[in-house]
């Protein structure tokens, strides 16, 4: 079951996984060990510490279910190639655009649990928390809210298209929430 990282024939051989088992459910087991050290559990799984520690993010990014449709894709085709291959490198180059974007640096699971890294995350969190509770109560008294008459025809006409502006705005921070390409370009 182990694995030694080896050149065969000038390529790196794939990892020694149980039998009927994919790369993904193989970390998983290593995941849920009550180890600290990543290089502990590779050794127990018989992979290198430098091909888990890939795998590990890899798997806890896609479970965590934090990706995008084709970065999960992208996610699934580096665990393949670490599957098949074995080549650390190669699927750290498919990867790493991935990694950079959700794995907070310096954290063992990414997350911004660690007191050294997560203040900008908590005050990133709490300023967009603050910010939909201020949209969805000024949307919510909509009802309560008259519009003057004494209104000029002008004045009408340029709120109107503040709100169809706002109504964009919104879009956008609904497709940015979403994780999808934004309607119109701003």
């Amino acid at each position: 079951m182990g694995m030694e990282l080896t050149l065969l024939n000038g390529r790196y051989s794939p990892p020694k996984i149980p039998e009927g088992q994919k790369l993904i459910d193989f970390v998983r087991s290593g995941i849920n060990q009550s180890e600290k050290e990543t290089g502990v559990v590779a050794k127990k799984l018989g992979l290198t510490r430098e091909l888990y520690v890939l795998a590990r993010k890899l798997t806890i990014l896609i479970d965590r279910q934090v990706l995008t449709v084709p970065e999960e894709e992208e996610a699934h085709r580096a665990l393949f190639i670490l599957e098949r291959t074995g080549s650390v490198s190669m699927a750290q180059f498919k990867a790493k655009a991935i990694i950079d974007k959700y794995w907070i640096k310096k954290s063992r699971t990414g997350q911004a649990i660690d007191p050294k890294v997560s203040r900008p995350f908590r005050d990133q969190l709490k300023r967009f928390e603050n910010t939909l509770f201020a949209i969805r109560e000024a949307c919510s008294n909509n009802d309560e809210l008259e519009v003057p008459l004494t209104l000029t025809r002008q004045e009408r006409d340029d709120r109107a298209k503040m709100l169809v502006v706002v109504i964009e705005d919104l879009w956008d921070l609904h497709d940015d929430v979403l994780q999808i390409p934004r309607r119109r370009r701003t």
